[in-house]
């Protein structure tokens, strides 16, 4: 009997350090998942920064300049990371609308201030995230 008894105790304490393994091991994979999905969001939002100074610093020049649309749309196709295409359409669509003369480069320049400050803002909020290790 006591030899029964043994074995079930046995039983018991392996099936719940198994139980224990198996639960590390799930919360190990979800934090490695919601890692990477971070790591990602930080590079796109990297990415995004980067476009929307390339569009204001582009913008800048052109006014300060007083550059022809010829000059500029030729800096455009000229740039090898071809920024233009990674506009969302909001600001693909005010590009192209300032291009054709319809917007003025102040009313685009206060939009693109205003968005790169909520940029950096989420930016920031990753970073901590990541520095406090929450993922």
């Amino acid at each position: 009997m006591l030899l029964k008894l043994i074995v079930f105790f046995l039983l018991i304490t392996s099936g719940v350090v198994g139980l224990g393994y198996l639960c590390f091991f799930l919360y190990k994979c979800y934090r490695d998942q919601k890692r990477e999905e971070l790591h990602q969001n930080l590079l796109k939002t990297e990415e995004k920064l980067a476009t929307y100074t390339w569009f204001e610093a582009n913008l800048h020049l052109f006014i300060k300049n007083n550059s022809s649309f010829e000059v500029i749309l030729n800096m455009v196709h000229d740039d090898h990371y071809n920024y233009i295409d990674r506009l969302d359409l909001k600001h693909a669509e005010m590009w192209n609308s300032f291009l054709n003369g319809k917007l003025q480069s102040k009313y685009i320049l206060k939009e693109l201030a205003t968005e790169k400050e909520n940029i950096k803002a989420n930016y920031t909020q990753m970073i901590h995230k990541v520095n406090r290790g929450w993922y």
